[in-house]
């Protein structure tokens, strides 16, 4: 498995986003609870080398494994591929998906980023053969 993996800033900013959006969804959805979820990586079976762009356009949330997730457009020359990061996860209740369009949310545009090969084992992750990327 390979993961798409932002710099430590932007890293960073997202776990800030992340916090605000949980805290907000709390708030707004007393009986639930939610998690937050790590790393804010995207994986993937296999990422080409050859990106052009990232962008974090939007929050989604999945009702099947209620899972909340930053969804990604990556673009490369000859296609675009949508990948995701997964930030937080409801444990128990339900949340008012209405009350996600009421989080406000910024477009976010990945110019420094690291692909790698990423091996999970006993619910920790192992990242190697990195290659840091900078896109113009």
């Amino acid at each position: 498995m390979e993961a798409l993996i932002p710099n430590k800033d932007s890293l960073f900013d997202l776990l800030q986003i992340q916090k605000k959006i949980l805290q907000q969804l709390q708030n707004k959805n007393p009986d639930a609870i939610i998690s937050p979820l790590y790393p804010l990586y995207a994986f993937a079976e296999k990422i080409e080398r050859d990106i052009l762009n990232v962008i974090i356009e939007k929050i989604d949330f999945n009702s099947e494994n209620k899972h909340l997730s930053f969804s990604l457009k990556v673009e490369y020359k000859d296609k675009t591929e949508n990948l995701k990061i997964d930030f937080g996860k409801i444990v128990s209740g339900n949340i008012n998906e209405t009350s996600l369009n009421d989080i406000q949310f910024s477009v976010i545009n990945l110019k420094i980023l690291r692909l790698a090969t990423v091996t999970f084992e006993n619910n920790s992750w192992q990242v190697f053969d990195e290659k840091w990327i900078k896109l113009k």
